[in-house]
């Protein structure tokens, strides 16, 4: 039997290319998802999925289940604006979230989760291009429940020896993101050029 993958989704673009590639190379995927950014009928019938909320304490159920061998954690509240206007909702979907799930990777000797963080980590850049040097220095709640979230996942790599991948996004772009909203300025940018509108900037 290979090595399995579970995945916490939020039907952001990148989570569909993630589950794509896995099932491309023929890596069985396990996808949990609470559904309130998307619709079920977006997930490959191929994986196993779960209709279910990360921050559940029960998802130890589905760790028991499926015995994932790496975890990529995607989902998260990733507006902005949003985490400004209702910060205990950000922390809950963003903190809460993920330390269930690390408490899950330790109970169930997952090897390694990857996780998507973001560049709103860094704050308002103090030069270019930012590297991993750069100040840590969050100016809304989001950044700062992301942040939150990676040094919850160093300090149980450093107790409990989880090894980890993080990513800091910044400005992703690709075929079938969504132009709305406030986040993915290179697509928006492209997606008025296309149209002959006038982006702002």
């Amino acid at each position: 039997m290979g090595e399995q993958i579970f995945e916490s989704f939020s039907h952001r673009w990148t989570c569909i290319y993630i589950v794509d590639f896995l099932l491309e190379n023929n890596i069985d995927t396990v996808v949990v998802d609470n559904l309130v950014t998307g619709y079920e009928y977006n997930i490959p019938s191929k994986v196993a999925f779960y209709h279910f909320d990360i921050r559940d304490p029960n998802i130890d159920k589905i760790f028991m289940a499926e015995k994932p061998d790496f975890v990529i954690h995607q989902a998260a509240q990733v507006s902005v604006q949003e985490s400004v206007k209702k910060p205990f909702y950000d922390y809950s979907e963003n903190v809460m979230a993920t330390v269930n799930i690390l408490q899950a990777c330790i109970k169930y000797n997952v090897k390694k989760i990857i996780y998507a963080s973001t560049a709103a980590v860094y704050g308002n850049p103090q030069y270019f291009s930012i590297d991993e040097n750069h100040v840590l220095n969050p100016v809304s709640f989001y950044g700062l429940s992301k942040l939150t979230s990676e040094a919850y996942i160093q300090l149980f790599a450093k107790l409990y020896g989880l090894k980890y991948t993080i990513l800091r996004y910044s400005n992703v772009y690709g075929t079938r993101q969504n132009t709305d909203g406030e986040a993915g300025a290179v697509s928006i940018f492209i997606d008025c050029l296309l149209k002959n509108d006038s982006p702002i900037i």
